[in-house]
Formats: structure tokens, C-alpha cells, sequence
């Protein structure tokens, strides 16, 4: 126990004292908080800013390979439709100089041919001459040949005119590719 022996007075200015002093504490307290949470707020202000930037930077980044990426990919797509579409055109063209290496394995040497025409995709018209019967027996020979499916480059043959001046022997005949 602790005996008092101020005078009311003091011991009411004491108690004033007491309280200034208290509440200068909690004050600076206060201010140090409110200080605080401004440097808090403050940084926590520049790491969002700079979050903020650096993903919009990424962002901005991404889109231009994306865009580039996308062009290219466009680009690439309709390289590859373009070569599709050659190839197969190319595939589905007709070789007319295999025909032609197929015409002249058809016939012996001493058959000339004088004309050849395109008829259809796969027919031609042929018109050509010969001396003597022995030429004349090898082209019935591969007439028969074709007309019994022996042949492998041509699937059927028609003789359409056979003429005759001084055993000069003239035909024409519509072959048909397989």
C-alpha cells in the first residue's frame, strides 16, 4: 500500500500529467499505424504496378508470336492446299509420252505410222503403211493380240479400213489404253 500525501491539487495535476502522457502515447501509436499502413499501401501500390506490367508485357508478347504463329500457319495451310491441288492434277493428267513409247512398241520397224489422232482420253485414231504381206501379218498379229486382252498396254482395238495400191498396204485402226 502506498500512502499519498499530495494535496488534491497536486495529485489532480499529477493525474492530468499521467493522462497527457497516455494519450501522447496512443497518438504517436495512432500516427505510427496510419504511417505504416501508408507505406504498406504504398508498396503493396508498386508491386501491383509492377505485376501489372510485366504481365501486360507477356500478354503483349504472346499476341505477336500467336499473330505470327497464325500467319504462318495460314500461310502454311494454303501451301499445302495449293500443292494438294497440283498434285493431283499431276496425278490425273494423261501422259500423252507414254502413249507415244506404247504406240511405237506396238508396231515392227517396217510399219510407218502417218497419222495419229486423239480421240478420247484413252482411244486414238492411228493411220499407217506398210510394203508387203510380212508387215501385214504382224500388224494382224497384234490385232489378235489385243483383242484377246494378251496385250498389256491396250484393252481393244477396232480396224477400220484396210486398203491395198501395188502392195502398198494402208489401214486405220481406233486403239483403246487400259
Amino acid at each position: 500500500m502506498s500512502l499519498n500525501l499530495l494535496p488534491n491539487a497536486a495529485k489532480f495535476q499529477n493525474d492530468k500529467i499521467k493522462v497527457k502522457k497516455r494519450v501522447g502515447l496512443i497518438v504517436i501509436i495512432i500516427l505510427s499505424l496510419q504511417v505504416l499502413l501508408l507505406l504498406t499501401v504504398f508498396v503493396w501500390n508498386l508491386i501491383v504496378k509492377d505485376f501489372v506490367t510485366r504481365n501486360t508485357k507477356r500478354y503483349k508478347e504472346s499476341v505477336a508470336v500467336y499473330e505470327s504463329l497464325s500467319n504462318k500457319l495460314v500461310l502454311s495451310y494454303k501451301l499445302k492446299q495449293g500443292i494438294g491441288i497440283l498434285s493431283g492434277i499431276f496425278d490425273t493428267r494423261f501422259k500423252y509420252s507414254d502413249v507415244f513409247d506404247k504406240i511405237d512398241e506396238l508396231f515392227p520397224p517396217g510399219v510407218d505410222l502417218v497419222s495419229f489422232e486423239l480421240k478420247g482420253k484413252k482411244s486414238f485414231v492411228l493411220e499407217g503403211s506398210t510394203f508387203g504381206f510380212e508387215s501385214l501379218d504382224e500388224i494382224e498379229d497384234i490385232i489378235e493380240r489385243i483383242k484377246e486382252g494378251k496385250d498389256k498396254n491396250f484393252r481393244s482395238v477396232n480396224l477400220s479400213s484396210l486398203l491395198v495400191v501395188d502392195d502398198h498396204w494402208s489401214f486405220r485402226m481406233e486403239v483403246f489404253l487400259r
